[in-house]
């Protein structure tokens, strides 16, 4: 009798822990696939602001790039390319200030050229000179030809404001 017993035991707990094992794979997989959806709609709203800062709709792009930085503050992209689209609205004091978030979220982003290029040159445009030639320069260095042209135009735009 005790045979019987442990072996209905040990039956049951064998197919209840396949029993979880099965319902923790589908909702693996249910969890997963809602996931990449999230993500891909997100990717499709990346590329609605994209196209939007292509067409020169920058009051859509912001509002596009906006919700994309609520939905991930800590994107250091989302948070330099919403500071790029303000700043071409000659929105320059809140550019700023999203590209000093990008900076502090990224570190690194400070060797991206075109990073120093949008930065200087929203510094320039606030009439902080000095700050956007020491951006500007940095830039420079780690430029590629055409970035070099574009600064090289910024730095003696500051250079006659000095």
């Amino acid at each position: 009798m005790e045979k019987e017993y442990s072996e209905k035991m040990r039956n049951g707990i064998v197919y209840g822990l396949f029993f979880i094992t099965i319902i923790g794979i589908t909702m693996t997989i249910w969890l997963g696939s809602k996931q990449d959806e999230h993500y891909k709609e997100d990717a499709q709203r990346i590329g609605v602001f994209s196209q939007q800062m292509k067409e020169g709709k920058y009051t859509e792009a912001e509002n596009t790039i906006k919700s994309l930085v609520n939905d991930y503050p800590t994107s250091y992209v989302l948070l330099w390319q919403y500071g790029r689209n303000l700043s071409i609205q000659g929105k320059d004091k809140e550019a700023y200030e999203y590209y000093t978030k990008a900076r502090i979220q990224r570190p690194f982003v400070v060797r991206n050229s075109q990073y120093l290029l949008h930065t200087g040159e929203t510094l320039y445009k606030l009439g902080e000179y000095e700050k956007a030639k020491v951006y500007l320069s940095k830039g420079k260095e780690e430029a590629s030809s055409q970035t070099i042209q574009q600064i090289d135009a910024l730095l003696q735009q500051v250079e006659q404001k000095k």
